[in-house]
């Protein structure tokens, strides 16, 4: 979904081996499926041409997200009190709060945005366990933004 641009629409399959361990799983999923998790029409159409339709981009697309990445993380790594992990499959870097000045996350990131206009996602409405101390930080927009946000965040940790 993400090479397309679709992320967010929930779309995917799934393949089960014949495996008697995995009886369980393959008789309940449908009925998940069609109350849960199911995509809509539109989305499976649309994924459906995505997949058909031309795929010369998809190099330079991924070329310029690592461009947008390398620059996120590295920049985040620069600032005292933050640390940032290398993305491997994603559009967002999950950088560790280790300034402990702020609070919570969810308090870092109120703060972030009420002092500075940068919108990102605190961790732990990921999960406590691993998404406490982290915050969700988007690198799609182009780098010119994304500097701009580095020397935002930057200007809040150092202020």
């Amino acid at each position: 979904s993400k090479v397309h641009l679709m992320s967010g629409w929930r779309i995917g399959y799934i393949a089960f081996n014949q495996s008697p361990q995995l009886e369980a799983l393959r008789e309940h999923l449908p009925k998940l499926a069609r109350v849960r998790i199911a995509t809509s029409l539109p989305v499976q159409h649309a994924a459906l041409e995505s997949l058909r339709g031309p795929q010369g981009y998809i190099n330079d697309f991924v070329s310029e997200i690592k461009k947008r990445r390398d620059l996120v993380v590295k920049r985040l790594n620069e600032i005292p009190g933050l640390s940032c992990p290398n993305p491997k499959g994603a559009f967002y870097a999950f950088p560790k709060i280790e300034d402990n000045r702020f609070g919570s996350d969810k308090e870092f990131v109120t703060k972030l945005l009420e002092t500075k206009g940068v919108l990102t996602v605190h961790g732990s409405g990921f999960g406590e366990k691993y998404g406490s101390g982290h915050f969700r930080l988007v690198y799609l927009p182009d780098l010119k933004v994304l500097d701009s946000a580095m020397n935002k965040i930057e200007e809040f940790m150092t202020q």
